[in-house]
């Protein structure tokens, strides 16, 4: 299933139409906020740098969004220089599926074709490190909080 019944799109926010928009924002809104009961702003300013992409999973059949990541561009990190993945979601029907690993698996290739020269950053929520793990990543430094979740950087080396 995970392979034939999705359409993946890589755009900038400023080329995403208004339903695309809508979606994006409600599966955010939906799981950051509502599931995870963390009252924080979703909009912090990065979606619509002019660097920035939005990685987009519908399904064919039904053109509903149910995967997403942000990539945003490299940025010199005094660790050298790095693209940060975040905002990864899958929506809560899909989780088990594959889905959540295929949209690493997307999210890096399109790092590695835009930004090749850069190391990949996530600051993942601490419980999913093993999966992150699976998908390349080591951490690095300590567990801190964000929005009162605890995460800790991770990197893939490129």
């Amino acid at each position: 299933m995970i392979e034939g019944d999705f359409v993946w799109i890589l755009a900038k926010w400023k080329d995403l139409d208004a339903i695309d928009i809508y979606s994006i924002v409600k599966l955010r809104v939906d799981v950051f906020i509502v599931e995870q009961n963390c009252i924080y702003s979703e909009f912090d300013g990065c979606d619509i740098l002019p660097d920035s992409f939005h990685l987009i999973c519908k399904t064919k059949s039904s053109n509903a969004v149910v995967a997403y990541l942000r990539i945003l561009a490299p940025f010199e990190s005094g660790y050298g220089i790095r693209t940060r993945i975040g905002r990864i979601i899958v929506d809560s029907s899909m989780r088990g599926s594959g889905l959540s690993y295929k949209l690493m698996q997307e999210g890096i290739s399109h790092c590695k074709q835009k930004f090749p020269e850069s190391s990949i950053q996530i600051s993942a929520q601490a419980h999913l490190i093993r999966f992150y793990e699976k998908c390349g990543f080591h951490t690095t430094g300590q567990e801190y909080l964000e929005d009162d979740i605890p995460h800790i950087c991770m990197l893939l080396d490129i």
